[in-house]
């Protein structure tokens, strides 16, 4: 298994299923980017809670 395997192993099993789901992309922008290793930790945090939060908004 790869460490990106792994890593999005993980996240399926803290409930991280959108990070999971776009690991990928967030850390091909990432590298893209040349982002230090804390900027894409708080990246992937951020983009989670902010999933999250839009997965909660309520359909009128």
């Amino acid at each position: 298994m790869t460490k990106t395997e792994q890593i999005k192993s993980y996240c399926t099993k803290l409930r991280l299923s959108a990070l999971s789901a776009n690991f990928d992309q967030l850390v091909a922008d990432a590298e893209q980017n040349q982002l230090s290793y804390l900027d894409l930790v708080k990246n992937l945090i951020v983009y989670d809670i902010n999933k999250k939060s839009l997965d909660k908004t309520p359909d009128f």
